[in-house]
């Protein structure tokens, strides 16, 4: 079978951890113009060494170097200049003054922030791959051990089947994926690139359910739970919950009850079930969703520690703060309010990979 491409990389090279090796592939530009008149612009995690390619998120138009973009490395930022092809998004148009019913959510200091949910971003985005060094003198400093619980690791080093159930909120449902909108790249949803490299890599076949359902705090998902395990009995739970929990300002000590609630459920399923906690990446900071979404780490590892290695937990919430000191929430979000776009799901996929990785496997 022919392994599927995403233009010029499989899903394998999109899966390495972006902060690892020495390329990015596929990093996601929301090009900007802040002032009318202005050439619009964008950020890159690292300066780059050199600029292998430039493409439309769609991945199917290639832009050309010195006529739809130039690197300004005294500034550090792509531009694009006048007659460019590439999409442009006006700060005005990102941060209107004006009501567009269904658009735009209120702006915390003012105005509206421009909102869509299907591929409206993801239209506006282009994604540039490039060799750069990452030596922590410039870009983002992210750091991720494996913690790959000791069970699953043993089934995938066996090569044996593992069940693998997903269960949270919008963002571990994959909303805002393009191969959930339906228009190209295609990417899965970060639970299935999970799922497929853990079967490319170890040669166990992975019998992967997702029950999440979007919306959904952890409350709720504790009400859920139950219907979830009818169809499965996991031996990986990776359970995503804290978006919404932190829109309505939830208790860091409620949310952790709820959790545990949670695990417990599943653990009375199958009482050999291990997990993965994913820390919730961060709201956008202009709107009324963003709350106290990144109180709630904290109470994840606090969770994985007394659990004595059957929990690892996967910290979006610190990656996306590091990743959002380098670049604007526009560029990495499929809907600009609470959603990831495709760059940031394979961040997701990145970061869980990375736990999961044993005898140098998966990562």
């Amino acid at each position: 079978m022919t392994e599927k491409r995403y233009g010029n990389y499989s899903l394998r090279e999109l899966a390495i951890p972006f902060w690892k090796g020495d390329a990015v592939y596929g990093e996601s530009i929301l090009p900007l113009r802040t002032v009318e008149g202005a050439t619009a612009e964008g950020r890159l995690l690292y300066p780059p060494d050199e600029i292998a390619e430039v493409r439309h998120a769609r991945l199917d138009v290639v832009y050309e170097e010195g006529k739809d973009w130039v690197w300004d490395k005294s500034h550090g930022r792509l531009r694009f200049p006048a007659g460019s092809r590439v999409p442009v998004t006006s700060l005005e148009e990102l941060f209107p003054h004006k009501d567009r019913e269904g658009w735009v959510q209120l702006r915390r200091s003012g105005g509206y922030s421009l909102f869509s949910e299907g591929h409206f971003f993801h239209d506006k985005m282009i994604s540039v791959s490039y060799t750069c060094r990452k030596d922590g003198a410039s870009g983002p400093n992210v750091s991720v051990a494996p913690a790959c619980p000791k069970r699953t690791a043993a089934i995938l080093g066996a090569g044996r089947p593992l069940r693998l159930l997903v269960f949270g909120d919008s963002i571990a449902e994959g909303a805002n994926a393009s191969g959930k909108t339906g228009v190209p790249p295609f990417l899965p949803t970060w639970g299935e690139i999970v799922a497929g490299i853990l079967e490319a890599e170890y040669g166990s076949t992975v019998e992967y359910r997702n029950g999440s359902v979007g919306g959904i705090t952890s409350e709720r998902g504790l009400q859920l739970v139950g219907r979830v395990l009818e169809d499965t009995t996991p031996d990986l739970a990776i359970l995503a919950f804290g978006m919404n929990d932190g829109t309505g300002k939830m208790p860091k000590e409620q949310y952790a009850a709820n959790l545990s609630a949670i695990v417990d459920r599943v653990l009375a399923a199958n009482d050999a079930a291990e997990f993965i906690l994913v820390a919730p990446m961060l709201a956008n900071p202009e709107t009324h969703f963003a709350g106290n979404q990144a109180d709630y780490a904290e109470e994840l590892f606090a969770m994985a520690r007394a659990a004595e290695g059957r929990i690892a937990v996967a910290d979006m919430t610190a990656v996306h703060r590091e990743l959002l000191r380098h670049k604007n929430y526009a560029d990495l979000t499929g809907n600009h309010v609470n959603h990831p776009n495709d760059f940031l799901i394979r961040c997701y996929a990145q970061v869980i990979l990375t736990l999961l990785a044993t005898e140098g496997k998966a990562v």
